[in-house]
């Protein structure tokens, strides 16, 4: 059914000739892939791997300084992580979650209330098989090497990822269905093995371990997804995958990489799917931030290796992190502009993978971490981040998205997340879960969720089954100057089509002597029924309509902020549901506010002290 739904909604969009060469491409990867399936069937003799392999029969020999010199420093308090892993704990989608020890690789919220709504959602079960969740065994025992605790700490890790192999040895195991799934498994293998080299656990591992690596190698070349419409962040993530597979067993390069040059390829790829500025083309900061972290790792492997990727290339994954830097929230969060599956390209022990502040230290790309005060603007990606002693703020515009499909885009252009004195005021309600009903899913991609404008009847696009949307969306411009008194951003988008525009206009106003933004919206024309607004506020706040078109939010700090609505129009209150991390939510509330027909503007003040 999906191979069927993805025909009938890219066929339309290409040309004969992009569907020609796709289709070529599919074809010649499914021959591939069945030969790698019948080879898969039985276990290559070691002797005759390590031949296939370009190894001795003592690759402890050949690849010990190899991957010593990809060793990084272990992770302070590495052992009290270990201990939790061996307990059954793993820290997923930024809460320590109970998977079991050896985990249960097929686990899928297992024994939680998410259990029967994530029942199909494979996702979650990735989050598992990325072998992430294993490194902190490795880390432990690279601490005290030569203990005896290192050494059972080693033995662990070994046995963990036996069991992984056991569990999911080759195609079609689920661990297989996702080729970018093997690009992060193999990065997490990268990470973890160095600290093993000189573990006496390493000892007797080779037959299997080797058969592992080089199947997922194999596989993940055979499985790029240079065939489909949209690569997106997929491709990026295999062709990592494949980068540092080449690097960690050099003398496996030509069977790995064929006649393909995967770095090429990954430098090519980058340049593309992020703008100049450093956004990237997906329109969502946590999978930036993914994409960035192999990425990182990627770049480290093949500087290491004596091939560093080329200074333009360089340069654009520096944009990107310098991104991540600037769109800290107060707190260190990234905003959930976007999709959020809370997932991890690489991991270096940090607790919240929402937060950046690990990666830019990690990266060596960056000499500041630290965001800066003002306001950036990131014309080519469409962002916009300004930040005072008071207030933070993050606004989006440019493309849509990626693609046809957009499909981790939301409907959060010109959408203000707004922060008063370290305390969320406006939020974007982030993503809940991917394969999930779809009520639970569309509800937190559409304008009706955003701190936007939603025209009745709505003009479109709309969410369109998973990951899609039923027409292509606008770009929003953006135009930000500072002012005497403070700043301001202008915004535009037509949420109509070319054959009927409907012209949205916002603008965003900061009053430093006052303390106040101000919120102007206008339409061009009357889109026939009312105009409702819609904000999602954070589940700590707690709201009270004072009198008609004034409301009083309560923070969780105590701060107080005042909304004054003009005209008020008719104003009500909703429950709603806010995600912060994938397979979390929290209640929250959410103003709606609805103009009758024929009012075209609109204007919002929010501030500390009571607005008139």
């Amino acid at each position: 059914m999906r191979f069927l739904d993805d025909l009938r909604y890219f066929i339309p969009r290409m040309s004969w000739q992009n569907a020609l060469a796709l289709a070529g491409r599919k074809l010649t990867k499914g021959r591939e892939k069945k030969k790698l399936l019948q080879e898969f069937a039985k276990d290559i003799p070691f002797d005759q791997l390590c031949q296939q392999l370009g190894l001795s029969k003592d690759p402890v020999k050949d690849l010990t300084s190899v991957w010593n010199q990809f060793r990084e420093k272990p992770e302070a308090g590495a052992s009290a992580l270990a201990d939790r892993v061996l307990e059954g704990e793993q820290h997923l989608f930024g809460a320590a979650t109970q998977v079991h020890w050896p985990p249960k690789w097929d686990w899928r919220w297992d024994g939680t209330a998410n259990e029967p709504l994530f029942v199909d959602d494979t996702r979650s079960t990735w989050e598992v098989q990325r072998l992430q969740g294993l490194l902190p065994l490795a880390w432990a025992a690279s601490e005290g090497l030569g203990s005896k605790g290192s050494e059972t700490y080693a033995k662990a890790y070994f046995a963990g990822l036996k069991s992984f192999h056991e569990n999911a040895p080759a195609p079609p195991a689920s661990g297989w269905a996702s080729a970018l799934e093997l690009g992060v498994r193999f990065i997490a293998l990268a990470q973890a093995l160095p600290h093993l080299t000189e573990t006496k656990a390493i000892t007797g591992t080779w037959p299997w371990l080797l058969t592992l690596l080089d199947r997922h190698a194999r596989w993940l070349k055979a499985d790029l997804s240079l065939d489909k419409v949209v690569r997106g962040n997929h491709l990026l993530g295999e062709l990592a995958g494949l980068v540092v597979a080449g690097y960690f067993v050099p003398s496996a390069k030509a069977r790995w990489w064929g006649n393909l040059d995967p770095q090429e390829l990954l430098e090519d790829e980058i340049l593309i799917q992020f703008h100049e500025d450093g956004v990237n083309v997906e329109q969502s900061l946590t999978y930036q931030k993914f994409i960035l972290e192999f990425l990182v790792v990627a770049a480290r492997f093949a500087s290491l290796s004596g091939r560093p990727f080329h200074d333009k290339t360089v340069s654009r994954i520096q944009a990107g992190l310098n991104h991540l830097r600037q769109a800290q929230t107060p707190t260190g969060d990234l905003p959930r502009i976007g999709d959020v599956d809370s997932g991890r390209g690489a991991w270096w022990g940090d607790q919240d993978p929402h937060q950046p502040q690990t990666l830019l230290e990690r990266s060596g790309f960056l000499s500041q971490t630290e965001p800066s005060l003002g306001f950036t603007h990131f014309d080519r990606g469409g962002h916009l981040v300004f930040r005072n002693q008071d207030w933070y703020l993050y606004m989006r515009g440019g493309p849509f998205g990626w693609g046809p499909s957009a499909g981790h885009s939301h409907m959060d252009r010109l959408a203000p997340v707004l922060w008063f004195r370290g305390n969320p005021v406006f939020v974007d309600p982030g993503m809940f879960g991917y394969q999930i009903p779809l009520e639970h899913f569309h509800g937190m991609r559409g304008p009706e969720a955003h701190g936007g404008i939603t025209p009745s009847p709505w003009p479109g696009p709309s969410p369109e089954w998973f990951f899609r949307w039923d027409k292509s969306p606008s770009p929003a411009s953006m135009a930000p100057k500072a002012l005497e008194d403070g700043f301001q951003v202008e915004g535009k988008v037509n949420l109509g089509d070319e054959s009927k525009p409907l012209i949205w206009h916002r603008t965003m106003r900061y009053n430093q002597l006052q303390e106040i933004w101000i919120i102007s919206d206008r339409i061009n024309h009357s889109p026939g029924g009312p105009i409702q607004w819609g904000f999602s506020l954070a589940p700590e706040t707690t709201v009270r309509e004072v009198s008609s078109g004034v409301m009083e939010l309560n923070l969780q700090s105590g701060n107080q902020l005042h909304l004054s609505f003009q005209p008020p129009g008719s104003t009500r209150m909703e429950s709603c549901f806010v995600s912060r991390a994938y397979g979390q939510r929290q209640t929250a509330t959410r103003i709606l506010r609805e103009l009758s027909p024929g009012i075209l503007e609109s204007e919002i003040t929010i501030g500390p002290a009571p607005v008139s």
